[in-house]
């Protein structure tokens, strides 16, 4: 079975072509270290990045998971979590909500 028909018949795709993108929604925690940079981790695949900033550290982690999962033996090893991450039927879009006083437990 080759990548195709195994990420076909495992997230039941009917249109599936390849080339199909998912998007992944990983948990990343950032620490800042002694020296002021930041360090941002991924547990699920255990790869961290590194940054100046906060921004810096977060895209590095990012491109880091990027190049790591566009191997084909890695997709394979990984499926499991991939598709636990993966959400190919949805878009996703950013909603800001201005919480109200009160509304918070504390």
């Amino acid at each position: 079975m080759n990548l195709e028909e195994f990420f076909r018949n495992k997230l039941n795709l009917e249109e599936y072509t390849w080339g199909y993108k998912m998007i992944l929604t990983l948990p990343v925690s950032v620490h800042e270290e002694e020296d002021d940079s930041y360090v941002a981790v991924c547990p699920v695949f255990s790869l961290t990045g590194k940054g100046k900033t906060l921004t810096e550290a977060l895209d590095n982690v990012k491109k880091s998971l990027e190049l790591f999962l566009d191997d084909e033996t890695v997709q394979l090893k990984f499926h499991e979590e991939i598709h636990n991450y993966s959400f190919p039927e949805f878009e996703f879009i950013e909603v800001v909500v201005h919480e109200k006083p009160g509304i918070h437990p504390k």
